[in-house]
């Protein structure tokens, strides 16, 4: 250890963890709060760390025919412990997290191996994917907590990794017929090593992710000159998002534009050709060709895998930190609205695996495999971080929801109160001891727009998607945005059937039984649908009359089959009947 120097960011800019922002956060009253609050409370009561001292210890175990995974979830499981400690001071995250680094260090192998498998195995099925992940929960605990213990450890199996895939051509690193996942499964590695420099300071970790894409050029899975995420060897899901999250912190810590350009050209493939209307994406856990055409996905489809979305919305977040491209708040808004929202259990403890868009709504897992819900509590243990841009001369909610905020410098503070979406009104104070911008962006949905300051109608046009007000160096000032939210019919036809979908500003409109129909119903395409009140239990509900007087219902999709999720059933594509 005497020769590793260890740089902690105490802030919460920090790489990989929410980088744009540099002040506080804090949530107010509202549905991100509470289910954030339900899933730390879930962690903390419900995950037992000795359910990780064992996962450490266990060697190439198979449950039910799946192959160990455990130490992924050893290091999903500290990277949550120090985001609890280092955003809430939760002593009982810190607590538990040591006792799981002290257990990693039992379990390590003197040359730094701590993935799983037995000697002969170790380049095979989860070893590698199992020790990127061992290495980033290290490697945050350390960064949050300061812990020597880890950040030793963190060393140590960061540059057995290094010298494991260092030995390797590009080509066998991503050899689909010796890595899982059609070759991107060893890619993780790209974004555990470059949190590794961040913590260490040292430069051979971007060196290897230098070197190893460069090479990759010579390969099907050449990132930077072929940035499709249809053309690429892979169109795995979670892993090359994974993938790509570490290129572009490469290219944010390196300057590199080039990297940073295909980054920036590989989201736009994945926003263009594959996310759906609920804001998730990937079939059997792969984009696929014409993925966001309109199609009737059973949950037996394993369609919308949880993991994507929430990776999708922590590289939207680092790809708005380098381009400042309005649509990232679009994609941020769908898909926490509609699919992570709609994916959470009611009491915020667990989420699906794969989502459908007909039939009964999954809320937990139902499965051994724990990714889909350690992403699911780490994308709500990390809002704090991703719902505000600031660069010190301009702040940007990335997410319209209730929050306070406060710069790192303490010159500028700013108060959120809003219901959105159940409405489009945010009311915004300020109050500043030095001049900034606030940028407040127009949602993709949105085409009416109206701002006040201080009781005073102002003429905002937008900006490159962005409505801008000028905050003096002194006082405070109050802002109202309205967006005008408007109720939306979408024709389409699937399998040369006409369906129609419906939508509420950001929100998609479901047929959910519970409040009466059944999947398959034709309505008539002329049906008027009303604003009905929900008492609180939903964040829009419509209902129009047919011809017969018959009343039929639309709730958002984040609050269906909620009311009897083992009996209702709901459909996101819904039949017409032509006039």
């Amino acid at each position: 250890m005497k020769n590793v120097k260890m740089r902690v960011v105490l802030c919460l800019a920090a790489v990989l963890s929410g980088w744009m922002v540099s002040g506080q956060v804090t949530l107010g009253e509202g549905p991100l709060l509470r289910f954030r609050e339900g899933g730390k409370t879930a962690f903390l009561g419900q995950i037992d760390p000795d359910e990780h001292v064992l996962g450490f210890a266990s060697v190439g175990d198979q449950e039910n025919g799946v192959a160990n995974a455990r130490q992924e979830f050893c290091g999903h499981y500290l990277d949550l412990c120090a985001t609890y400690w280092q955003l809430d001071r939760c002593e009982q995250a810190a607590r538990n997290g040591r006792i799981v680094v002290e257990a990693a260090g039992r379990a390590m192998s003197a040359d730094g191996y701590i993935g799983g498998e037995p000697y002969t195995n170790r380049l095979y099925r989860f070893s590698l994917w199992n020790q990127a992940h061992a290495v980033y929960g290290l490697m945050r605990f350390a960064q949050a907590t300061q812990d020597r213990k880890a950040l030793e450890l963190g060393c140590r199996a960061a540059d057995w990794l290094l010298a494991t895939l260092g030995a390797m051509s590009p080509e066998r690193l991503v050899d689909r017929t010796l890595v899982g996942n059609v070759g991107s499964q060893n890619l993780t590695a790209f974004y555990a090593f470059m949190l590794a420099e961040s913590v260490t300071g040292n430069a051979k970790y971007s060196d290897f992710v230098r070197r190893m894409l460069d090479g990759l050029e010579r390969t099907k899975m050449n990132l930077i000159s072929n940035p499709d995420c249809l053309k690429l060897q892979s169109q795995k899901g979670i892993e090359m998002i994974n993938a790509w999250r570490g290129v572009l912190s490469f290219a944010q810590a390196k300057g590199d534009a080039r990297c940073g350009s295909s980054c920036r050209k590989y989201w736009d493939s994945i926003s263009a050709t594959q996310m759906r209307n609920t804001g998730s994406a990937t079939n059997r856990e792969r984009f696929l060709p014409g993925g966001n055409v309109p199609d009737i996905l059973p949950v037996e489809m394993r369609p919308n895998e949880n993991c994507v979305q929430c990776g999708w919305i922590r590289f939207t977040s680092e790809v708005f930190d380098m381009s400042g491209d309005v649509r990232c708040t679009h994609e941020m808004d769908r898909t926490l609205y509609n699919h992570i929202l709609g994916s959470v259990a009611d009491d915020g403890s667990d989420f699906a695996y794969y989502q459908g868009n007909i039939g009964r709504k999954a809320f937990r897992k139902n499965a051994i495999y724990q990714c889909c819900r350690y992403r699911g509590f780490a994308i709500m243990a990390h809002l704090p971080e991703l719902v505000i841009a600031d660069d010190g001369r301009q702040v940007t909610p990335l997410v319209y929801a209730p929050l306070s905020y406060r710069s790192s410098d303490g010159r500028f503070e700013m108060k959120v109160d809003t219901e959105y979406p159940r409405n489009g009104i945010v009311d915004f104070r300020t109050s500043a001891k030095s001049a900034r911008t606030v940028r407040l962006p127009v949602p993709g949905w949105c085409r009416e727009w109206s701002l006040s300051v201080d009781g005073h109608s102002v003429s905002a046009p937008a900006e490159n998607g962005f409505l801008k007000i000028g905050i003096p160096a002194s006082g405070e000032m109050a802002i109202r945005l309205e967006l005008k939210m408007e109720f939306v019919r979408k024709a389409c036809d699937i399998d040369g059937r006409r369906y129609a979908e419906y939508l509420y500003g950001p929100l998609v409109l479901v047929r959910d039984t519970g409040f009466g129909g059944c999947l398959g119903e034709e309505l008539p395409e002329d049906i008027r649908f009303e604003r009905q009140p929900d008492g609180g239990k939903a964040f829009a509900m419509f209902a129009g009359k047919d011809g017969s007087g018959r009343t039929h219902t639309l709730v958002d999709y984040a609050h269906a089959c909620r009311r009897s999720p083992d009996s209702d059933e709901f459909e996101v594509f819904i039949p017409q009947r032509r006039k």
